[in-house]
């Protein structure tokens, strides 16, 4: 197998279909699996994809934590040249 595409851990879109929903503990405990999953297996990308959505999950309760999220994405898309997600975590969370 010499190509692999992913589109990391399920656990992000859980966590976004059960904040849709308007569940945001179920939602934000999807998506706090999903950071462990995407880092445990060295998946920057999706690490910080899941990051964002953490952020936007817990920005209304707790502000500080969303921040430190956004910003720790922002790094992670910096660090790496993922320019898109570098522009939307500028965009989603400025």
């Amino acid at each position: 197998m010499d190509n692999v595409i992913s589109d990391g851990c399920i656990a992000r879109p859980l966590g976004r279909l059960e904040a849709f929903l308007g569940d945001l503990e179920t939602a934000t405990g999807h998506l706090e699996h999903g950071l462990a999953v995407n880092q445990r297996v060295g998946a920057p990308y999706w690490f910080a994809r899941a990051q964002l959505g953490l952020a936007d999950v817990v920005r209304d309760e707790r502000p500080p934590q969303a921040r430190e999220l956004a910003a720790a994405a922002l790094s992670t898309a910096t660090m790496h040249g993922y320019t898109q997600l570098e522009q939307f975590a500028q965009r989603a969370f400025s």
